[in-house]
């Protein structure tokens, strides 16, 4: 499994912080990896960018596992804090001053949000803190969710066109990326596209390992007989 951290995230400099963007990157690392067919694997942001991979290189694509996906432009995607930091005085405010108590309740207000209906675990908590410390971070975090909405727009009208096998997996409880809005929408406009509501939330990779893991190595079963 490759894992490869999102323009901003880690020690990744953020560039510029877009789907497409992330999305060309990725391609770079499969061209560096000299890998030419893959299962991509995107959860919640992630999944716009595995979208727009399938779509651009559909040849490079033998499937698509979506786990609490982003998909659509529904309300409420954009967060004040995103909006507040574009401004230049609140973004040195919030960046400079504010950045360890802000930082340590977003983590408590949004992880809870993504866990519900289970509670935050521990082991999440303090990752979450620890990267809610690095101000680069902060940042590509607000300009991926001010610009969502406008790029998955441009994205909608390509999921009809997707020939690949893909699995969606989506909690029933997720308060981040709402099945109804995403997940269930999305696989009735991809044919042939196979969709799992489980009893969970918006981290469905830390609840559900089993599921997930089962599911991707359908998912790449399901590439490769599609090879032949």
């Amino acid at each position: 499994m490759i894992a490869p951290d999102r323009l901003g995230h880690g020690y990744t400099p953020p560039g510029e912080v877009t789907v497409a963007a992330n999305a060309q990157q990725l391609s770079e690392v499969l061209d560096a990896l000299n890998l030419k067919r893959v299962t991509l694997v995107g959860h919640s942001y992630g999944a716009p960018i595995a979208l727009a991979l399938a779509r651009q290189q559909p040849e490079r694509v033998g499937a698509l596992v979506l786990i609490s996906p982003l998909a659509y432009p529904a309300p409420g995607l954009t967060r004040l804090l995103a909006r507040l930091v574009a401004w230049p005085p609140l973004e040195w405010l919030v960046t400079r001053i504010l950045l360890i108590p802000l930082g340590y309740a977003v983590v408590e207000l949004e992880g809870s949000r993504a866990f519900a209906p289970v509670p935050m675990p521990h082991a999440w908590r303090r990752m979450m803190r620890a990267f809610s410390l690095r101000r680069t971070q902060l940042l590509a975090l607000a300009e991926e969710n001010r610009t969502i909405s406008r790029e998955l727009e441009g994205l909608v009208p390509g999921y009809a066109a997707l020939r690949c096998p893909v699995l969606i997996l989506a909690g029933q409880h997720d308060r981040l990326s709402p099945a109804e809005d995403h997940a269930v929408p999305l696989a009735q406009a991809i044919w042939g596209a196979e969709l799992n509501l489980l009893d969970g939330g918006h981290q469905l990779h830390w609840t559900h390992p089993d599921v997930v893991a089962d599911t991707v190595r359908h998912a790449t079963a399901l590439g490769q007989a599609g090879e032949r």
